[in-house]
């Protein structure tokens, strides 16, 4: 389901309509939980999948194969007839992505995710003045939100060191946060406002940065097990405090005792959707 929604938001509704009809269509050929890609299926098996749907026939054939284009299915050959296959692997990640940046946004703000999000789709540690400058994220605030990240285990953090030669110069800037002092260095031949006049074999120590997605998506995984564990819990508190207002005959829940029911009833609603939700991102990163 997640992957559906995720693909119907990202590309179109079409492309999701295709999409669940090939994964509906092939779920009992799965073998195993992670497979990469889709078991291969003819245009006629997923253009009849689709026409299942409500939704789905209005698309045409045409329709459908400008969505399979769309999710990447390359046609290849089964027997005597053409066949499609999807990367589950590219939409899984996709996925996984979004889920993770969605989180950080609501978390951190909007600053946060565009510095998040370069640094999940570098290949490479950043270091801070570069981050900054790619984001537009004022220095100081960068290395306070970088230090937050890290300190929450959604970035990675590695001390390099630079060696300076003749008299290079560097100005620095540094943020005192609790017990930690951060340093923002920026290396130069011109004149700075703060200058360190530095000879030749003298280093210091800077800071890189990286998302280790492998080792993000444990965390996070670990994080939902606990909302997960949470919401469940106040399900059961919350039913638990209206047993009497739950027990109760339909005619007799007027007045205060009905509005105690009915906040009872949205309450629930709330929590249990929400509950749902999350168990679609769990099976996400946990099943992939």
């Amino acid at each position: 389901m997640a992957c559906i929604t995720n693909v119907k938001t990202r590309l179109d509704d079409g492309a999701a309509i295709v999409l669940s009809a090939m994964l509906e269509a092939t779920r009992s050929e799965e073998t195993k939980v992670k497979e990469e890609y889709s078991v291969p299926l003819s245009m006629d098996t997923i253009f009849e999948g689709v026409m299942k749907s409500e939704a789905g026939r209005s698309m045409t054939l045409e329709r459908v194969r400008s969505s399979l284009i769309q999710l990447g299915c390359a046609p290849g050959v089964r027997g005597a007839a053409e066949s499609y296959s999807v990367d589950l692997k590219n939409i899984i990640e996709l996925v996984q992505n979004d889920e993770v940046e969605s989180i950080v946004l609501k978390r951190y703000g909007k600053e946060a995710y565009r510095i998040f999000r370069l640094l999940s789709e570098s290949y490479h540690l950043l270091e801070t003045d570069k981050i900054s400058d790619t984001t537009f994220v004022e220095k100081k605030d960068t290395a306070k939100i970088l230090y937050q990240l890290w300190k929450d285990e959604y970035l990675q953090m590695e001390w390099v060191s630079k060696k300076f030669q003749g008299t290079e110069t560097c100005c620095s800037t540094n943020i005192q946060l609790g017990a930690i002092k951060i340093y923002v260095f920026k290396w130069s031949t011109a004149s700075v406002v703060m200058k360190l006049n530095l000879h030749a074999g003298r280093q210091t120590q800077f800071q890189l940065w990286k998302v280790t997605k492998d080792t993000l998506w444990g965390h996070v995984l670990n994080e939902m097990y606990h909302s997960a564990l949470n919401l469940s819990l106040r399900v059961a508190y919350e039913l638990e405090q209206e047993q009497e207002i739950i027990q109760l005959p339909r005619e007799k829940r007027v007045g205060a005792l009905g509005s105690r029911f009915e906040r009872l009833r949205k309450v629930r609603i709330l929590l249990e959707s929400s509950l749902m939700k999350l168990d679609d991102a769990i099976m996400v990163y946990n099943d992939f």
